[in-house]
């Protein structure tokens, strides 16, 4: 189930749906300073930690971030990760299309 596009609140494990495989995602933009709070947090699907961390700064449109923080709702794991990049899906196709253009230009 993609993720995109929706908020990550209208996620979530409903009742009677078991939760493995269910995130508890919070994040902290880079260049905030010192703020506590993360500001996006939400419930999110996915095989990893860290890919939930990925389809969760994806779905808010963040290429970077300083903190996150993925908890598995079955406590398997609590997973923190710093200053994480990720490409953006319309950034990746760009840099697709130029590596590309590169790849042909060269006489091989």
């Amino acid at each position: 189930m993609s993720n995109y596009g929706q908020p990550l609140q209208d996620y979530g494990p409903w009742e009677g749906v078991p939760v493995s495989g269910w995130f508890d995602v919070a994040i902290w933009p880079a260049g905030l300073g010192e703020n506590r709070m993360p500001l996006y947090a939400g419930y999110i699907k996915a095989a990893t930690a860290f890919q939930a961390i990925e389809d969760a700064m994806r779905n808010y449109g963040l290429c970077r971030i300083a903190y996150a923080c993925a908890r598995a709702l079955d406590r398997s794991i609590c997973y923190r990760a710093f200053r994480v990049f990720v490409t953006l899906d319309a950034v990746q196709d760009d840099w697709d299309q130029e590596f590309d253009t590169l790849l042909r230009s060269v006489d091989w």
